[in-house]
């Protein structure tokens, strides 16, 4: 079934009738004035939504898996509470200094071994 799109032709102008699968398969001298135009712009703008939409998926999903990340530290710490090694560096197995601790609870690496971005 073609389904006639609303213009010219509704308001009784000598505009040729366009169906919608006219619009799909043209090209740009195709259909009458304007027309192409259009179409292209209104698939410009879905792109660009579209586009709009991604880009807060990912930030959305970027935001998600930092908050995963630190549950899993928080998580990690309690179980190294648990297990009694709670403040031990695991790289050397020496003790955590409680300042660290207190501004980073999840910090598994004494200041030694700490990456200097992180001293």
């Amino acid at each position: 079934m073609e389904h006639e799109l609303s213009g010219p032709e509704a308001t009784g102008d000598d505009q040729p009738v366009v169906t919608a699968p006219e619009i799909v398969m043209a090209g740009p001298d195709d259909l009458p004035g304007g027309l192409y135009d259009d179409a292209t712009g209104l698939a410009d703008d879905a792109t660009d939504l579209d586009d709009d939409a991604t880009a807060e998926l990912d930030i959305d999903g970027s935001l998600l898996d930092t908050i995963e990340q630190e549950l899993a530290d928080v998580e990690r710490a309690l179980a190294l509470l648990d297990e009694g090694t709670y403040g031990q560096c695991e790289h050397c197995g020496g003790a955590i200094d409680d300042e660290l601790l207190v501004t980073s609870p999840t910090t598994r690496l004494c200041a030694e071994h700490l990456p200097l971005s992180l001293r």
